[in-house]
């Protein structure tokens, strides 16, 4: 009624057929027989996780593609969506699309904004997919497409997820029996990136107590078992993938500073690089001296130094108290607008004007350090000694 045997067939096309039987009283083995010969053998039953396994334990749960250790910092359009929210989106800027002037490549944030990546974390994921397999295959082969997956994600031109039937009666099938939803609103958790021109998408149910979780990898078309803690990322939050400076770019890059506040109402032009920057302003077309250059170099140390604290309690943008416009060597600008919410604490937005994006942000900094940049910037406007390091 439940035959099991297996065959091992020669490269002369000669075959050796086993038959295994019942377990023995004792459960330490098996009952076989080999084809043609009148006698019984009993084999170890070590042929439990082997022979009379399923075929899914002949699988190795791969989630997504294994990048090497030479390339798995190429990896592009990484997202993370919690609770059917997205957490962040980080693309990959590929030596080619750099400057002349650049070498390797490097991350740019798309969302939440255009926060500096933090390497070292961020790598901390990219390293996870040189191999990211799950603890134990459960099912293997679905009605699921990658077309379906690109459209129902944006990847494709159409934008529109297309599903028949069968996909909709998979969809559901993952959802009863794994807790796993692989619509955007819906997902406990999911990750994508790019690489080798492979899209790869991995869903996750709720973990239970123990941090158990199903995953479902689109690329192996593949259910697995894995547990929250090898995959931990799935929890940061998006101030994890963040470096903390909200400006990071060395002085000889940029072009302009613009400060505007009732405090102080300014710009600062950056000619020049290395050694040879000249220093102008909105007031006087003549260059800063040594002396007004090595306060304006102290005010930029303070520039770089205003950090993001932490995730922000509110996000009202009604009462603007300040805004810095950057725009570096290339061009490019970035608006800094700041809206303090108590004592302490100040939300600010960032964006490119020639972006049709919103401002976003989701951070504070501290208005203690903002205040002194503003006055310090008055100070640079009346002439005035500026230095980083002294009491404020």
């Amino acid at each position: 009624d439940d035959p099991a045997w297996y065959v091992l067939t020669k490269t002369d096309g000669t075959e050796h057929k086993v038959y295994i039987g019942n377990a023995t009283p004792g459960s330490t083995g098996y009952y076989a027989r080999y084809e043609g010969r009148n006698a019984v053998y009993i084999l170890d039953s070590s042929i439990e996780a082997t022979l009379l396994a399923g075929v899914y334990s002949l699988i190795t749960p791969i989630l997504t593609t294994p990048l090497s250790e030479n390339d798995y910092f190429t990896a592009d359009e990484f997202m993370l969506i919690r609770g059917g929210k997205p957490i962040v989106f980080i693309d990959f800027i590929s030596e080619e699309e750099q400057p002349t002037d650049k070498g390797m490549g490097t991350w740019k944030m798309i969302y939440p904004a255009a926060y500096t990546v933090n390497d070292s974390n961020y790598g901390v994921i990219l390293e996870k997919f040189t191999e990211f397999v799950g603890s134990e295959t459960v099912e293997f082969g679905s009605a699921l497409t990658d077309e379906f997956f690109n459209g129902m994600y944006g990847d494709d031109e159409e934008g529109e997820a297309e599903f028949d039937e069968d996909m909709a009666e998979y969809m559901k099938h993952l959802e009863e029996t794994y807790g796993i939803y692989v619509e955007p609103e819906k997902t406990a958790y999911m990750i994508h990136y790019y690489i080798n021109e492979l899209n790869n998408y991995v869903f996750f149910s709720e973990p239970d107590l123990q941090g158990n979780m199903y995953c479902y990898s689109t690329l192996y078309d593949l259910v697995a078992k894995i547990n929250l803690a090898d995959c931990a990322f799935l929890e940061w939050d998006a101030i994890k993938f963040v470096d903390r400076p909200i400006f990071a770019q060395n002085i000889s890059d940029m072009a302009q500073i613009k400060v505007e506040s009732d405090k102080v109402n300014c710009t600062f032009f950056i000619e020049g690089a290395d050694q040879e920057i000249d220093v102008t302003t909105n007031e006087s077309s003549r260059p800063f001296g040594p002396a007004m250059y090595r306060s304006f170099q102290e005010w930029y140390r303070e520039f770089v130094a205003l950090y993001i604290q932490d995730t922000a309690d509110s996000t009202d943008t009604s009462q603007l108290y300040a805004t810095i416009t950057v725009t570096n060597d290339k061009g490019e600008t970035t608006i800094y607008r700041f809206y303090p919410y108590s004592t302490r604490r100040c939300f600010f937005t960032m964006d490119d004007p020639n972006d049709d994006k919103e401002p976003s942000g989701e951070f504070y900094v501290l208005n203690e350090k903002l205040d002194r940049l503003l006055d310090d910037a008055a100070r640079l406007m009346r002439g005035e000694t500026v230095d980083a390091d002294a009491e404020y």
